[in-house]
């Protein structure tokens, strides 16, 4: 018999699994400003210290992954209940 917790675990690593192999949701520099409420040099600053969610760059065109933006999100987390 499974457990509950057993089962939780379980279907948490399938939906891991099948996040991974979707490609990325995609934002610009633009939307990204906009969804954090920073002006968009300020991302431009972050990237040139190593700091911010981590991005893709082609050629001149920076995009951030919505995946990256979410667990850098999550790990600047601060007091509450989880």
């Amino acid at each position: 018999m499974i457990t509950e917790h057993k089962l939780k675990k379980l279907i948490a690593e399938t939906l891991t699994e099948f996040m991974e192999c979707q490609p990325p949701k995609l934002m610009d520099t633009k939307e990204l400003a906009d969804l954090l409420k920073v002006q968009p040099n300020t991302l431009e600053i972050w990237r040139s210290k190593g700091k911010g969610p981590a991005y893709h760059k082609d050629g001149g065109f920076v995009s951030y992954s919505v995946r990256d933006v979410n667990r850098w999100l999550n790990s600047k987390r601060c007091g509450g209940a989880a």
